[in-house]
């Protein structure tokens, strides 16, 4: 039997628009991309009111809103030169955030430019590639007069590098090694946030001493590819942070007038983080069968500790089917998605008595979740002409299944989403 209720205090209220206008130009022989986008997000979230005046409560404001305006300005030229094609370009983005309420992480204004350069040459039976880009980040953090009276300024500047070799080794079959640097400017949240974050009942600690997050990733794929019916790929990497920024629990809860709330802090280590991605997609007659199994392996050095909220081995299935008409196709599609259970975790975990009171170490504030497998369809119809319309409908969690996700932290407190269903239209003009 149906129902339906509102949902009241504690709750999560977020809005969300983009634009985005791009406009593709040919120039001689290459061509010009130019994209201008704009992104406003808005996060509000509701407190628990007991105890509060009758007035108060009738306002039904949040405890804090966070407001967050996003610029995002990109040029790319394309052309190719002799027997080198390549890429270049540059890009400019501004972030704009703004809080009301009680607080959680500073005002901020965010600007990053900087500029990139891809190229790709073919030498008989392999293919090189090279890419560079450097990337300049200017932080202005604002805080409140009662968290600081000294407003603070971040840059972070980073120069990156890859290079890539593919080899064909038969008509049918393929191999490619890359090797490159990557960095990861930290995230403000990462940097200074301090006190509740209600979105997962949980009371977050930032760590102004963080700097950026470099990398030096390599990886291995081997790729078959038969037109006519199978495509099959293995990707193996090694991916080696000099400083990984993790989230990691504290020793002991924090204890406010509210209760008890887990009590987490951000830290930067040495890390490994390797992993293996198996891909294949089958065609038989009118159906398409695609595969896909992928594991991860992440743990902190020298320790070898695992690095927590890792996502645990997952494979996915898809059978697909398409129908033409005479106005349009459709396609109708079968999903099913299976997760195994996180077996490797933090050694070093805490349980709490209700006074807050740690009471055995070694192991889980909250066991990881079992292993679970959710099935889904989704069905899409698309019209034949210049302009094309594609509408879709899409059903999620197909049995309903009780599960819970490891890398999400509101499993301490409830299961997943149940049944749901989803619909999408897009226009074309």
């Amino acid at each position: 039997r149906g129902f339906s209720y509102t949902i009241g205090r504690p709750r999560q209220e977020v809005e969300h628009e983009t634009i985005v206008l791009k406009r593709l130009q040919s120039i001689g022989s290459g061509s010009l991309e130019l994209l201008v986008a704009r992104q406003f997000d808005r996060r509000s979230e509701f407190d628990s009111e007991a105890g509060k005046s009758a007035e108060a409560r009738a306002a039904d404001a949040p405890q804090l809103s966070l407001s967050l305006s996003t610029w995002d300005y990109k040029v790319k030229y394309r052309n190719t030169w002799k027997k080198i094609s390549y890429k270049t370009g540059l890009f400019y983005n501004n972030k704009q955030n703004t809080f009301v309420g009680r607080y959680f992480i500073p005002g901020y204004i965010l600007n990053t430019c900087g500029a990139f350069i891809y190229a790709k040459t073919n030498i008989k039976q392999n293919t090189l590639e090279f890419g560079a880009r450097y990337e300049g980040q200017k932080m202005n953090v604002y805080f409140p007069n009662a968290i600081s009276n000294a407003d603070t300024t971040r840059n972070f500047n980073n120069l990156i590098a890859f290079i890539g070799f593919k080899r064909s080794i038969h008509k049918n079959l393929s191999l490619a090694l890359n090797t490159g640097t990557s960095f990861r400017p930290p995230q403000v949240s990462e940097l200074y946030a301090q006190g509740l974050h209600n979105g997962t009942a949980s009371i977050e600690s930032g760590n102004a001493s963080i700097s950026s997050e470099k990398a030096w990733n390599n990886s291995l794929t081997i790729k078959y590819s038969n037109n006519a019916w199978l495509t099959a790929s293995i990707n193996a990497y090694a991916n080696y942070f000099s400083n990984y920024i993790s989230l990691q629990a504290a020793a002991k809860p924090t204890l406010t007038i509210r209760g008890a709330f887990l009590q987490y802090f951000y830290q930067e280590a040495p890390a490994l983080y390797s992993g293996l991605d198996i891909d294949a997609s089958v065609h038989v007659k009118h159906f398409t069968i695609t595969a896909n199994y992928s594991l991860i392996r992440a743990f902190e050095l020298p320790s070898k500790e695992h690095l927590p909220f890792i996502t645990p081995d997952f494979a996915n299935l898809t059978v697909e089917r398409n129908f033409k008409f005479e106005k349009g196709r459709l396609n109708c599609a079968l999903k099913a998605n299976w997760y195994n259970k996180q077996k490797r975790i933090p050694s070093v975990q805490y349980a709490y008595n209700d006074k807050g009171e740690v009471t055995s170490s070694n192991q889980l504030v909250l066991q990881a979740p079992s292993a679970y497998t959710l099935l889904g369809a989704e069905f899409s119809w698309q019209t034949f002409q210049n302009k094309p319309i594609s509408v879709g409908l899409g059903i999620n969690n197909l049995l309903n299944v009780k599960y819970r996700q490891y890398t999400n932290r509101l499993r301490y407190f409830s299961d997943d989403l149940g049944r749901y269903f989803y619909s999408s239209i897009s226009i074309q003009f």
